[in-house]
């Protein structure tokens, strides 16, 4: 745990740099747009949830898939004494999001672990340490724990994991409100992802969310970047993709996590 004289100096020598990159990256006066607007209030957001520090840490966890899948959503966010049950040859992906007290997403140190790894163990994406894979061991009953270490006193999260061979896995059914028969369920949401096209370097997606009445989803860009929040009422929401590259977008029911929708996205954009 770093020292109050510690902290103090990492957060001077993050100003420092801050101040050097929008020195570098600002646009020359009557040159702004609102794609470079955005870069910038996003890493101010940011920053200053650096500088405030975290307040809020949320486990994320996807469905139970064989070890070969790749699937990641729907994720819903984790309950205080939740026991997420897989068989054996089986894995689920997990996630973090952190916050500050604003509620801006946070760059935080993570520490995760698993209390018996011979049951489970964690597997994190290459280069980034929020997000990953718990993957299953021998049959039995363990704790995933994920820590925040960086901030006074450590915010923590755990969830418990229950590994059974395959084939005798309960099922667990969720039940949604009572209706009347002749009541049809909700529609699948709908997803459109699309250019914004104000944005010159082509980084910048328009995402608009039809839940067909169901309220709020949280918009993933799926660049680690943290989820956004959206009324799911058709409301535009944009995000900036700060690195070119293949990314899937991945939008949840925040109250339904079996309705959720995805999209590839490739930026720059192209004709």
């Amino acid at each position: 745990m770093a020292t109050p004289d510690e902290t103090r100096d990492l957060r001077i020598a993050a100003l420092r740099e801050a101040a050097g990159t929008f020195a570098t990256t600002l646009p020359e006066p009557g040159e702004y747009t609102d794609a470079a607007t955005q870069v910038m209030l996003e890493r101010a957001n940011r920053f200053y949830g650096w500088l405030v520090g975290v307040t809020r840490l949320i486990l994320r966890v996807g469905p139970a898939v064989g070890e070969d899948s790749d699937v990641t959503w729907p994720k819903h966010t984790a309950e205080e004494g939740e026991t997420v049950q897989i068989n054996t040859g089986e894995k689920f992906s997990v996630a973090i999001d952190t916050r500050d007290a604003a509620g801006y997403p946070t760059d935080a140190t993570v520490e995760w672990s698993v209390a018996d790894e011979t049951i489970a163990t964690v597997q994190l994406d290459a280069g980034d340490d929020q997000k990953g894979w718990v993957i299953s061991g021998a049959p039995g009953s363990t704790v995933l724990t994920v820590r925040v270490t960086d901030v006074e006193p450590p915010l923590e999260a755990t969830l418990a994991v229950d590994v059974v061979p395959a084939g005798t896995a309960t099922v667990q059914i969720n039940a949604g409100p009572a209706v009347p028969e002749q009541d049809p369920q909700p529609d699948p949401l709908a997803l459109t992802v699309t250019e914004d096209t104000s944005d010159a370097s082509r980084m910048t997606v328009t995402v608009t969310v039809d839940n067909k009445g169901e309220g709020a989803v949280s918009v993933d860009p799926g660049d680690g970047s943290g989820v956004l929040a959206n009324p799911g009422d058709g409301t535009p929401v944009t995000h900036v993709y700060t690195a070119p590259g293949d990314y899937t977008l991945v939008v949840t029911d925040d109250d339904n996590a079996t309705r959720g929708g995805s999209q590839a996205v490739t930026v720059p954009f192209t004709a």
